[in-house]
């Protein structure tokens, strides 16, 4: 089979693929272009997306293998966490060079079986592009109302269409909000041609831990970045708009 779509990444267009007594969605022969995204697929009795009906196929180092859907290698999700409103996903995908890639992102109840994982809940998407020897890397935030405990999933489609199967589920952690003690503050005259100044930065405190302490100081113009630093000159354009100054932290697991 090839040049397939099944599912699709529109909210409510996808399809619900579940209690089969095989694999969810099966893909045979040596076709490619078989795109499978956006669907909820549990609950069956093999893998959720079986390339060649032969059980889980393991990513290869240069993704040069040929088969259905060139046997399209599976992202590698090293961390998801949530802090009750975004997701943060980490990881890489080993695939072809200098190619994109879609990563589609999927949830799933904590008691769901392993062993046919594939997503009850799809979640959204991002892009990677690998480097000349293949790496892909990414760390993507997605809105999403998931709850910790949950495992998320994830599945890497080619420019071409192939659709990987899908990954090794990771357990999604709750990333906790810091307490903060004291607000950044301003110095310095509210005037054209004046010098403004960071007097203090936050002080918090973070159950996940602080990290290093990188903080990443900028200045706004409303609702516009316009300058990092600690310090900032006054122009004509400040004139009449609101100036405010963001300090902000990486805390040890590296969520700002």
């Amino acid at each position: 089979a090839s040049n397939n779509t099944i599912g699709a990444t529109t909210d409510g267009d996808g399809n619900l693929i579940a209690g089969n007594m095989a694999a969810g969605v099966r893909i045979d022969g040596a076709g490619g272009g078989n795109a499978v995204q956006g669907n909820a697929i549990y609950a069956n009795g093999g893998l959720a997306i079986d390339l060649g009906g032969d059980g889980s196929t393991a990513n290869d180092g240069d993704d040069a293998d040929a088969g259905p859907n060139t046997l399209q290698n599976h992202p590698s999700i090293a961390l998801v966490d949530t802090d009750g409103s975004t997701l943060r996903f980490k990881g890489t995908l080993q695939g072809a060079a200098n190619s994109d890639f879609t990563l589609d992102f999927y949830g799933s109840d904590a008691g769901d079986p392993p062993a046919s994982l594939g997503g009850r809940q799809y979640l959204g998407a991002t892009t990677v592009t690998t480097d000349a020897a293949g790496l892909g890397t990414f760390e993507a935030y997605l809105p999403a109302d998931l709850l910790p405990g949950s495992l998320v999933t994830a599945t890497a489609t080619s420019a071409s269409g192939d659709t990987s199967e899908f990954s090794d589920s990771a357990t999604a952690l709750y990333n906790n909000p810091p307490t903060v003690t004291q607000l950044a503050t301003i110095g310095g005259l509210a005037k054209e041609g004046e010098l403004l100044y960071l007097i203090n930065t936050f002080q918090l405190s973070d159950p996940d831990g602080p990290g290093t302490l990188n903080i990443d100081t900028y200045w706004m113009r409303d609702d516009e970045r316009i300058a990092s630093g600690a310090y900032y000159t006054l122009g004509q354009e400040d004139v009449g708009h609101a100036i405010s100054v963001v300090a902000q932290y990486t805390d040890a697991t590296g969520r700002q």
